[in-house]
């Protein structure tokens, strides 16, 4: 493969921003699609808030398994899985379909889109990663923004058969922003090796050694220099009467030396020859060109190669199931009070942060609005969740800068708690400006969390663990959604309203929040 061109880091940055446009938008405008059930299928809100708890659930247990296969192959299998499970669910006659298809194949294909994209992005920038993953995290936002909006006009329009095939056609379009996701294995290693010759597939055509463009052999010595050479060989060596020594050209002996998964070639074009004395000196028949008698030294050196090569030849890596499902290599590991800690913060998060993008259009249409109205109110938290990322991106880049101690954790919690006051109150929000006015608030703020997840654990832990621990909140935040989304549908069949429900989230978020502090006390020495 050809070495990667500069330029191209970005075209994968913005294949990965459009990709997270889409999955993204696609699976939050379940609130949408929420309203839709309960008027056209008359179910309850735990059973229809399921179907988006199944989903969000799915999106982070598929997490981990994305290590074991390349982004862009994984991309493209998240696409299709996600695809499918939409053009399933235009033919779902009951919810318990939509479990399976909507909650289970598309979530599941968000998740692995979602977890591609970021490992992607940060295999090609090593360099300004924090800025590209910023950039990154606002696909999301702006998807959030659109699709709700798209997805209300084709219910009205084409119903929810027409809303589900259209939209399993646009999630298809990954399939080809994926492809830009080009593997960096063969870049890597061609800067490794300098200037080195890859070695053609296959045996050469001819034994002959190959010339340059003045006719000698690319690694002959000069004329005088062999003359001297072999002129001491002849004083050294014994005299015999039947047969002498001489310095040929020979066939090509190739040594390949295994460089990580290619191999290379040099040449070594000069053996010596024993032969009768009755053979002229200046030519040199056929037969012996082809068939040179090696010293022993030098056919010893190339019988061990193949031995050499294999003892430096990549194994095969192994994973544990464990590793696989949670993510974590060593299960000791989560005997780590850091890592405890953080467990419950990440699941209290979950709880509470799928509620308002769940049921504030179902809030807003039981104040009396109609559904284009009511779909603002999701719409509204991913407009101002773009410069919400773009100014908390800022921050921590200037955090970063002057070594605050505890700034990212800091600024974290304080922005899921400001997240949790917005949504507080639901049940004083009588008008559609108060509630758009709450989505604004809950919007701006509760992206922080998420999106510097990964920075707080760099302030805690060390490199070799930032990934595992990140794999393993993740894998363990799904029976945050799980548990947190049914639970506020059932408060809401029992009580009449969401106001119990938007309470419960407002206090985990808070807990999810308050909890990052005390970690600033375990912050790893630099």
């Amino acid at each position: 493969m050809d070495a990667v061109p500069r330029y191209w880091p970005w075209v994968v940055l913005v294949s990965a921003t459009c990709c997270n446009v889409i999955s993204g938008g696609v699976i939050f405008s379940v609130g949408i699609i929420y309203t839709d059930i309960r008027d056209r299928l008359r179910t309850t809100g735990v059973q229809t808030s399921s179907v988006a708890a199944v989903a969000f659930a799915c999106a982070c247990f598929v997490a981990p398994v994305i290590t074991l296969l390349g982004c862009r192959v994984m991309t493209v299998i998240g696409s299709l899985v996600m695809a499918g499970g939409l053009f399933l669910c235009s033919f779902a006659p009951t919810i318990d379909y939509l479990y399976a298809f909507f909650g289970v194949l598309a979530g599941s294909g968000y998740g692995i889109i979602v977890v591609s994209t970021l490992l992607v992005t940060k295999q090609y920038f090593q360099e300004n990663q924090t800025v590209a993953l910023f950039i990154l995290a606002t696909g999301q936002p702006f998807g959030i923004f659109i699709i709700p909006l798209l997805t209300r006009l084709l219910l009205d329009n084409f119903s929810y058969f027409g809303m589900y095939l259209i939209s399993s056609g646009i999630v298809l379009h990954i399939v080809l922003l994926g492809l830009f996701f080009r593997p960096l294995a063969a870049h890597d290693i061609s800067s490794a090796v300098g200037e080195y010759t890859r070695m053609n597939e296959g045996p050469p055509e001819s034994t002959t050694p190959s010339k340059n463009i003045h006719g000698e052999h690319p690694f002959s010595v000069d004329r005088s220099e062999a003359t001297i050479e072999q002129a001491e060989r002849e004083t050294l060596k014994p005299k015999s009467s039947k047969s002498s020594y001489k310095t040929v050209e020979g066939p090509s002996e190739t040594i390949v030396v295994s460089t990580l998964e290619k191999s290379w070639k040099f040449e070594d074009t000069t053996l010596y020859e024993s032969e009768d004395e009755e053979t002229d000196n200046t030519n040199v028949s056929a037969e012996s060109v082809k068939q040179p008698t090696v010293i022993p030294q030098a056919s010893s050196a190339v019988e061990s190669i193949p031995s050499a090569q294999e003892n430096i030849r990549e194994q095969p890596e192994t994973h544990t199931i464990f590793e696989i499902v949670m993510g974590i290599h060593n299960p000791k590991t989560l005997c780590d009070c850091r890592i405890l800690w953080l467990t419950l913060s990440a699941i209290l998060y979950s709880i509470g942060i799928g509620y308002p993008y769940i049921f504030y259009p179902d809030v807003a249409k039981k104040r009396g609005y109609e559904d284009t109205t009511s779909v603002w109110a999701l719409s509204i938290m991913g407009l101002v969740g773009i410069p919400g990322v773009i100014c908390f991106g800022a921050v921590i880049k200037t955090i970063r800068g002057r070594s605050v101690s505890g700034g990212v954790i800091l600024l974290a919690g304080l922005s899921t708690i400001a997240a949790a006051l917005g949504i507080a109150f639901e049940s004083y929000y009588t008008s559609i400006g108060l509630i758009i006015l709450s989505a604004l608030i809950f919007g701006f703020f509760s992206v922080v969390y998420r999106f510097v997840q990964e920075e707080v654990l760099k302030e805690i832990f060390d490199h070799h663990m930032v990934s595992q621990v990140f794999f393993f909140l993740s894998w363990v935040s799904g029976f945050g959604y799980l548990l947190g989304i049914i639970i506020g549908g059932w408060l809401r069949d029992h009580y009449g309203d969401y106001g119990n429900s938007f309470v419960l989230a407002a206090i985990c978020l808070g807990l999810a929040g308050a909890m990052l502090a005390p970690l600033m006390a375990f912050q790893r020495t630099n």
